[in-house]
């Protein structure tokens, strides 16, 4: 009886440790493939896109959002942020910078959206 369960114990196990390899492998292939070419910063108000900024390029803008908002977008050592944003929340200036394919940046009050593509 103690065989048995010695055996499916190890089973299991086996089977842990399998998944835990093949998501490893999963998730290093898929940050491996999303590499390759420099990204870009896609800024878009209210769902009108305005500018595509290379994120290999150092760059410091004020967007201008809707009903006079604005927003200051700074793009360095390959990374994008808003710095500053006229929003009551500011919840965009606290998401920090982004640099990975697929990330963005909302700030809702002003409708400006930034996305890494």
């Amino acid at each position: 009886m103690e065989n048995k369960e010695n055996r499916k114990s190890r089973n299991e196990l086996y089977l842990v440790c399998g998944l835990l390899v093949f998501a490893v492998i999963f998730f290093a292939g898929y940050r491996f493939l999303n590499r390759g070419t420099a990204s870009v910063a896609v800024v878009s108000v209210n769902g009108q896109t305005l500018q595509e900024l290379p994120l290999d390029q150092d760059a410091d803008l004020i967007i201008e959002g809707v009903n006079g908002g604005t927003n200051h977008l700074v793009i360095r050592d390959g990374a994008v942020s808003i710095t500053e944003a006229s929003c009551p929340d500011k919840i965009c200036v606290h998401e920090g910078a982004k640099r990975e394919k697929g990330e963005a940046i909302t700030c809702l009050p002003n409708k400006v959206i930034i996305t890494i593509k």
